[in-house]
């Protein structure tokens, strides 16, 4: 201050000491002016009145204990307070006060090099900062690690020169001394993942009695907003995976929850008030576009009713000039409007208002994004236009949505099927120009009563053809479904004539598949036409106890297994983001492999012949004899079973392997 100034620059350093001392009464801590005062008066080439001044800032601190301030001020003056050895001392002194209760203090001390070199200030500073970044780490220490949660210290290592750490999934992961600081956050009390750790069963009935407090506590130990993946990843341990969709749906409807961003991109935070969350939303909502205050409405209407009615007010005036201009906007806000309870079938812009007046009903379904308004809307066209039939006939022909297709095919089942049968027509006979429809088709194959009736080899070879084709290209997961699970064409199977049954074979075999589902269709369509299985030729042959090893298995696949791995799938495929997701990856690896053991089971079973052991004849070397070998003065006894019992280390061989082979009908005293 100019006052300060005035009394260095007049070296009237008593009135100094009386304004430091009054300055140290009300607030020791205050080092701006304590340290900025001091260098002047040093400057001033007063240093012993700057340290005098700065031993009684040092001694007010050292009786109030203030031991991290007092370290501050040593980093900032200590070199006018202390020699090179002194400030050494004084600093050691000061950290061991700051950490009386470490075991580790001496051995990090001595990793991080403070010790030598004391004379050196700058780099004593730095090692000071290195330690002290090391001791966050001390044993007992709660920490945290990105994708581990929680932890706890429990061993400094110095030979291996690293901290080991307890998290709920990973105990006694090690992390190196150089990576701790950049990979562990330390805890501090009252942090969400620290009480996770220490008081599971409190956050347990807050889960289940004050959802939203248990997310308040979450947003309380991060910083900003958060995406509901980051809030679900915090609560893992405490909600679980069936709890998850229950849980966010309640917890997130209090009022203070706030939601940025738009559909697919949201994130949330915790407003300071009720208030301050509808004080956000509203100015949001102000300055959105169309798309962007439906979502606001969607997600804010529920919370309370006051601020519903106020934006609906908002929607309805929107809507009334848009019924002229844009009719599918005043759709779009018409039914976010009914979504909400705060609809109104009267006005001019409801949907058979809008409907009855359209020039072009067909084209106004169509700009309609939203399937269950379009469904609506659909609904409502055969109330409002008698005309109606036509119009789904056009639609039929320009929809992709398999749902909607079914709404439009069944409404003309009903009262016009010869129109739906004109659509069928069209599809059977030219696939490519409607592929959406084709694989629409396709999928229902399994149950419609529309495949009956028409050629099911010429409609299998289409269905195998298609994923080949350019114009299927979008629709490539569906057809791949489609064959994966292969009722349809199991159905088409039961459709066809015996003369049939040898070109579908071949279709089968040509068409581009896994081999597991090529072999699994094979064996469904051999099962239906054993003449297939019989051109091909020999049996299979094994014992009756292997041939039950392999029933029970595939029964385990059929019953268990296959079953578990869906349930897995569709846990996995409800993540999120399918590219960067093990779950789902690594669940839909393991359905291919049990669908091709499936297959191989199913295929393998269907050809087995049991070897009956007690009708063989001994005479001559057959399937189920064993037999003695004599050689050079040794002797092997060799037992010729079927492939499923091989183990020639037990001196079982396969009648299929060469050996085999050679054995099978040869005599007593005949040479091989």
């Amino acid at each position: 201050t100019r006052e300060i100034r005035k009394y260095i620059e007049s070296e009237n350093y008593e009135a100094l000491e009386d304004v430091w001392l009054t300055r140290l009464g009300e607030d020791a801590g205050d080092l701006e002016f304590f340290v900025g005062t001091a260098r002047a008066v040093a400057g001033n080439g007063a240093q012993e009145q700057a340290k005098t001044l700065l031993e009684l800032a040092d001694g007010e601190l050292k009786a109030g204990s203030d031991w991290e301030t007092r370290l501050e001020l040593l980093r900032q003056a200590g070199h006018l307070l202390f020699n090179a050895d002194d400030l050494y001392a004084e600093t050691l002194s000061t950290l061991s006060e700051l950490y009386p209760d470490s075991r580790s203090f001496d051995g990090l001390r001595q990793e991080v090099g403070l010790g030598r070199a004391i004379h050196d200030s700058s780099k004593n500073w730095q090692k000071i900062a290195k330690l002290r970044d090391l001791l966050q780490f001390e044993i007992g220490a709660v920490v945290s690690m990105e994708g581990k949660g929680a932890g706890r210290v429990s061993e400094v290592n110095f030979e291996l020169r690293s901290f080991k750490i307890g998290f709920e999934q990973f105990k006694g992961l090690r992390v190196g001394f150089s990576a701790a600081p950049k990979l562990l956050r330390p805890l501090a009390e009252g942090d969400f993942l620290r009480r996770k750790l220490e008081d599971p069963e409190a956050l347990e009935r807050l889960k289940s009695e004050r959802p939203a407090e248990l997310l308040r506590l979450v947003f309380g130990s991060q910083d900003g907003a958060m995406v509901a993946a980051k809030i679900r990843g915090a609560l893992v341990g405490l909600v679980s995976e069936q709890e998850w969709t229950s849980w966010w749906a309640s917890a997130r409807k209090h009022p203070q929850i706030l939601t940025e961003g738009s559909a697919g991109r949201q994130s949330y935070r915790w407003a300071g008030s009720s208030e301050d969350a509808q004080h956000a939303t509203r100015a949001a909502f102000s300055s959105a576009d169309l798309a962007g205050q439906l979502e606001i409405f969607r997600r804010s209407a529920g919370r309370s009713d006051p601020l519903r009615d106020e934006l609906a007010a908002e929607l309805r005036s929107r809507a009334e000039i848009a019924a002229d201009s844009d009719p599918p906007a005043a759709l779009v806000i018409w039914w976010a409007l009914k979504r909400a309870g705060a609809d109104d079938d009267r006005a001019s812009w409801a949907p058979d208002a809008l409907l009855t007046a359209s020039s072009n009903p067909a084209r106004l379904v169509r700009s309609l994004a939203d399937r269950s308004l379009r469904e609506y809307v659909l609904t409502r066209l055969a109330a409002c236009r008698e005309e109606w039939p036509d119009v789904y006939r056009q639609l039929l022909d320009q929809e992709q949505d398999p749902r909607t297709l079914t709404l439009l095919a069944e409404g003309l089942r009903q009262t016009h099927p010869e129109k739906l049968e004109s659509f069928l027509d069209d599809i059977f006979s030219q696939p490519r120009k409607r592929p959406a429809a084709f694989v629409w088709i396709a999928e229902r194959a399994a149950g419609d009563e529309s495949v009956e009736g028409r050629n099911p080899l010429r409609f299998l070879q289409q269905i195998l053809e298609a994923s080949s084709l350019r114009e299927f290209a979008p629709f490539k997961a569906r057809l791949k479904a489609t064959v994966e699970a292969g009722e349809g064409l199991v159905r088409l199977f039961s459709l066809l004539t015996e003369d049939q049954a040898p070109q579908a074979q071949e279709a089968i075999k040509r068409a581009l598949l896994e081999e597991h589902h090529r072999s699994g269709l094979i064996t469904a369509l051999e099962l239906k036409f054993p003449s297939l299985r019989q051109e091909q030729g020999e049996s299979l042959y094994a014992t009756r106890h292997s041939i039950e090893l392999r029933r029970d298995e595939l029964r385990k696949l059929l019953d268990e297994e296959i079953p578990e791995n869906r349930a897995a799938i569709q846990v996995a495929r409800e993540m999120g983001d399918l590219r960067e997701n093990f779950e789902y990856k690594s669940a839909r690896q393991r359905h291919e492999y049990l669908s091709a053991r499936v297959a191989r089971l199913e295929g393998e079973l269907a050809m087995v012949q049991p070897i009956e052991l007690d009708k063989i004849d001994p005479r001559v070397v057959r399937i189920g004899t064993r037999t003695a070998l004599e050689g050079g003065g040794s002797q092997r006894t060799i037992t010729i079973l079927g492939p499923w019992e091989s183990d020639p280390e037990a001196g079982v061989i396969s009648y299929d392997s060469d050996l085999g082979r050679q054995l099978l009908g040869k005599k007593t005293g005949d040479s091989v």
